[in-house]
This record gives C-alpha cells, structure tokens and sequence, in this order.
C-alpha cells in the first residue's frame, strides 16, 4: 500500500474552505491508505447488527464486549471500539479523521440501528452520528495540567503542516493544521495522550528546562 494512489472516484478533501491533498504515506501507508466506501460501511455495519450472516460472527460478538473502562470519558474500551451508555442503551461507536476527511460509525446492538458518516471535510460527523442513534456524544473529562504554560506553541511537523498547543483554564489542547482541537490528557512528564484519537504527544526540553 505504500505510496497508494487515490482513486479517481474518491472526493476530495476539504478543510477550512479549501481542497486538500490525499495522505499517502510511504513509512506509515495505513495512516491513510485504508479507504473504504459507504456502501462497504453498509455491509459491515450489517454485520455487526447480525443483519447478514458471517462466518465472523463470533469474532465480531468478542470484539464488542467492554474491556476496560475509558480515562478520556464515561464510557467503556472494547476491541477497536468505545462503548457509551449500558443495557439497551448501549451505543458501539468509532470515529476516523486524517487530511480533510472525518469519518463516524456506531450502532445500537439493542435495536439493531447502526450509522455510518463519511465526510470529504475535516469537521467532526460524531455529533450528527449520535444524534441519529438517539444518543449524546461523551462528554471528555477535563483534566489540568501542571505548567501547562511551558507547552503553549506551533510545532512544524512537515511543510504546511503544524500543531498548535494551546491552554484553557489549565487544560492543554492541540490543534493539526487543517483538524478540529482536541483535548490532551497528561500520562507522564512531557507525554500526552490525545483524547478522541489514538495519538500520542512527546515533548523535550531544551537546556533551560522549557
């Protein structure tokens, strides 16, 4: 899948007003090479709501099932999926963004309902995803970081592309060019975890300790 070219059928991206450019990496090719289409969602989705029959079955019945509780919000950990809610009121769910595509997939195993949102813009369909379920988005949980002030700035990545840190009444933020801000939860000095997508931030100091 390295340096995979888009096909010509794909929409393209979108972010702040202005068309973007596919992802295509070629060290790290599934952090935008796996690309899908809503009828494909159709399909899957339809399978977890055991809709359609799959010799998967099984597999997808374990991967559903809690794990672990989350530390970002009130909710449970499955396998590749979060879990809000409890009883009949639980909503399976997941979301996706890279380059100027956002993407949300849950479903109701209760009631057997299931959406799947794709977008061509880098704004965030989880709101719209939960309210189609009949469900409210997770309200992160908002956590102070000490010294948050010594992390405040814009750090280039590649060209045209950076990440913004900011803070909020101690909160620490970042911010990709182009993306929504997220919310940054501390796991040890100088590294973070983001909240709302599996990424992780180091930070290191210079002489002056900043």
């Amino acid at each position: 899948m390295a340096g995979c070219k888009p096909s010509a059928s794909l929409a393209p991206g979108h972010a702040n007003g202005e068309r973007t450019g596919n992802w295509t990496f070629a060290a790290m090719a599934p952090a935008g090479a796996l690309r899908s289409t809503s009828r494909d969602m159709a399909k899957f989705l339809s399978a977890y709501l055991q809709l359609t029959e799959t010799p998967l079955k099984a597999a997808m019945v374990e991967s559903i099932k809690p794990v672990r509780a989350t530390t970002e919000f009130a909710g449970q950990v499955a396998l590749n999926w979060f879990i809000i809610g409890e009883g009949a009121g639980a909503v399976v769910w997941h979301n996706g963004m890279t380059g100027g595509y956002a993407s949300f997939i849950g479903f109701c195993p209760s009631t057997r309902q299931g959406v799947a949102i794709l977008t061509n813009h880098s704004l965030s369909p989880d709101a719209l995803g939960f309210q189609l379920l009949g469900a409210s988005p997770p309200k992160p949980i908002v956590t102070t970081v000490k010294s948050a002030a010594d992390y405040v700035g814009r750090y280039p990545l590649v060209q045209g592309f950076w990440l913004d840190v900011t803070e909020a009444g101690g909160a620490l933020f970042v911010q990709a060019t182009g993306q929504p801000r997220l919310m940054m939860r501390e796991l040890a000095p100088d590294r973070f975890t983001i909240i709302g997508v599996p990424a992780e931030l180091s930070f290191e100091r210079n002489s002056e300790a900043r």
